[in-house]
């Protein structure tokens, strides 16, 4: 282990105990239909994408689902979400 990863050790424990919702909230990131929205996306089968339900559409909505898709993940399986590309 190098000096730089033993540094970021105790910064990497506090993301682990981070509530991502809680902190988009707190910063006004997110409302709660995003947090409607949220609930109803699923991981993929191999639990590695997260996928937005329609096409990318560039709104606010779209972008508080792609940050909010990352709460899907679990510590050590990290669950990535994207959307689609409209006509895609």
């Amino acid at each position: 282990m190098t000096g730089v990863q033993t540094c970021a050790l105790p910064i990497l424990e506090k993301l682990q105990e981070l509530d991502l919702i809680a902190a988009f909230r707190q910063f006004g990131l997110v409302g709660e239909r995003d947090v409607d929205s949220f609930a109803k996306l699923q991981r993929s089968a191999e639990g590695r994408a997260v996928s937005l339900p329609g096409p990318f559409s560039e709104t606010d909505e779209d972008v508080a689902l792609l940050a909010l898709g990352f709460a899907k993940g679990e510590v050590g399986s990290l669950a990535v979400p994207y959307a689609r590309r409209p006509g895609a």
